[in-house]
């Protein structure tokens, strides 16, 4: 049996592929036997269906990966999943334009994903959706607050970390100080949020209870009814630096990294490549960490990582 002339000149070495169509490697006695009249008709024929199969979806699967960055340049923008009350992320400001440190994000890849400006296209997402509009392919990427766990990447991919958050407190007050003095106290948390297994593990004797908003812990704060609020210190900086009578304490129960979340699969290899890339430039730079600044974000944290 013969190798297809197209495939025998394909000079390609991506996973080795051109090596299983060579004219010697057909020409072995293992192969003539399983891909022999004999062998299709007898005991070789789930082996040469099998091999049929995983070589036809692995040569498919090579072919789709050049398919996948050039028709975003083609197209000219970049769908990407937001929030956009996640201050000092990703909010609207008084005019009613959205800005914030991850908003400045997705417009700069944009712009260098597409190569040309104004290529970002934003679709807002409630917490839930971030992770079900990529993987559905509702939109070409996520930049939402979005923390790389080990059962989210069964779902999707994601890209090197941008950021290191983590949970933190924030409380009014003014003589606790470390994270001995919350032993105790009343901390509320946002209902079905994962910081909750954070405190049981970090505080067991802590009085836990669940709020359903942010505004809500706010209330409960000034009312008294709890001694902090945990969640995320890249938002909780937020309400630190909005109002002066909150304070952000200085440590982290947790270390979470936060990352663009990416489409899974082969055919998208070059652009998570790109993603990437682009991402540890603005490390080299520090373009990230000078931006994280003008937001009021702790970088420290980040340094160690």
């Amino acid at each position: 049996m013969s190798c297809p002339k197209w495939l025998s000149r394909s000079r390609s070495n991506f996973l080795g592929l051109p090596q299983l169509w060579s004219p010697q490697l057909w020409r072995t006695p293992f192969l003539r036997r399983i891909f022999s009249p004999q062998g299709w008709r007898g005991k070789w024929f789930p082996l040469a269906l099998l091999l049929g199969w995983a070589v036809a979806i692995g040569w498919g699967q090579i072919a789709a990966i050049s398919a996948d960055l050039p028709p975003l340049q083609q197209r000219g923008y970049v769908t990407i999943a937001i929030q956009d009350q996640s201050y000092p992320l990703s909010f609207r400001d008084a005019q009613g334009q959205r800005t914030g440190w991850e908003i400045e994000i997705a417009e700069r890849l944009a712009q260098e994903l597409v190569g040309q400006p104004h290529a970002a296209r934003f679709q807002v997402v409630r917490n839930l959706d971030r992770i079900p509009a990529v993987a559905e392919g509702r939109v070409d990427l996520a930049i939402a607050r979005v923390s790389a766990t080990a059962a989210r990447r069964r779902l999707v991919d994601f890209s090197l970390p941008y950021y290191w958050d983590g949970t933190g407190l924030i409380t009014q007050r003014s003589d606790w100080r470390s994270i001995s003095d919350f032993r105790r106290g009343r901390i509320a948390v946002l209902v079905h949020s994962s910081t909750f297994y954070t405190l049981q593990y970090s505080l067991p004797q802590a009085q836990l209870s669940f709020v359903t908003s942010y505004a809500e812990a706010v209330q409960q704060l000034n009312a008294g009814i709890i001694d902090a609020f945990a969640a995320d210190q890249s938002l909780l900086s937020g309400w630190q630096r909005q109002d002066a009578r909150y304070r952000l304490l200085p440590f982290q129960l947790s270390i979470e990294p936060l990352a663009i979340v990416l489409p899974k699969g082969l055919q998208h290899a070059e652009l998570r490549y790109r993603v990437n890339q682009i991402l540890q430039q603005w490390r080299r730079e520090e373009w990230l960490k000078e931006r994280a600044a003008v937001w009021g974000l702790p970088w420290a944290i980040v340094e160690r990582n």
